[in-house]
């Protein structure tokens, strides 16, 4: 069984849609959420937040940034922005060790990046 370990969400990497460049950070900094090695997430209240929302296939939940904006933020994305931010490399994209976009532990998350015909 894994330990559950977990950390503050402060910046999150937003991406484009295709190509999995940087196209700016979310900043969450003080505003109390926590996300868990094992995919759990937690508001500013220490309430564990719901899985229930879907969006293509991904969990994801709406959380208010710095300056009170809100916004749709994969559960994926918060784990790796903020468990392993330092392995992303410009065009990786995360892919699920099992294809099972609901095992959100941080075990089975993994930063990709396809090689092209010019590397």
């Amino acid at each position: 069984m894994e330990k559950e370990i977990w950390k503050e969400i402060t910046l999150v990497q937003r991406f484009t849609y295709r190509g999995g460049k940087i196209d700016r950070y979310l900043d969450f900094t003080g505003k109390g959420y926590k996300i868990s090695s094992l995919g759990r997430l937690k508001n500013a209240y220490g309430e564990i937040l719901t899985n229930n929302k879907i969006r293509n296939g991904f969990i994801v939940n709406n959380l208010y940034d710095i300056g009170g904006k809100m916004y749709t933020v994969s559960r994926h994305a918060l784990i790796m922005s903020t468990f392993r931010p330092h392995e992303y490399i410009e065009g990786s994209e995360i892919i699920f060790l099992d294809s099972n976009k609901k095992n959100l532990k941080l075990s089975n998350l993994h930063w990709y990046k396809k090689k092209s015909d010019q590397d």
